[in-house]
């Protein structure tokens, strides 16, 4: 599964994670970046005391399609805190406390839609024409 983390405040030019972890994991993974051992860059938001939003969960996504995630997509385009057209899911949103590691996020967004997934546009042979 892939997970997005908005902050609050950037540091530096960041303002999101992506990560990956095992269905199961997500919840501990999210105390770990609560408490500084998660990601380098969680970590500077922790020891910053910035707060961190779990903003969306893709829990068909793998790994490897993280990375590619990572290569080509602005993260603001998948965060509903930061994307208009997500809107919907802005207040599902949920809290991860620096300064309350050990309280698990109180929920996580479900989106079972993959964020890349665009449908095919109609080839023009097999358009029907206009007569």
């Amino acid at each position: 599964m892939i997970y997005l983390i908005h902050f609050d405040k950037p540091i530096g030019k960041a303002r999101h994670y992506l990560g990956t972890c095992n269905d199961n994991r997500l919840e501990a993974r999210l105390i770990e970046h609560a408490r500084g051992h998660g990601a380098r860059l969680t970590k500077a938001v922790a020891d910053r005391g910035i707060p961190m939003w779990l903003a969306r969960v893709f829990p068909e996504l793998s790994f490897e399609q993280e990375k590619r995630i990572k290569r080509d997509v602005s993260f603001k385009n998948l965060c509903p805190l930061c994307c208009p057209m997500l809107e919907r899911l802005k207040s599902q949103a949920t809290l991860i406390d620096p300064k309350r590691p050990d309280a698990p996020p109180a929920r996580a967004i479900w989106d079972a839609r993959p964020p890349l997934n665009f449908p095919e546009p109609p080839d023009a042979e097999k358009a029907p024409a206009n007569r």
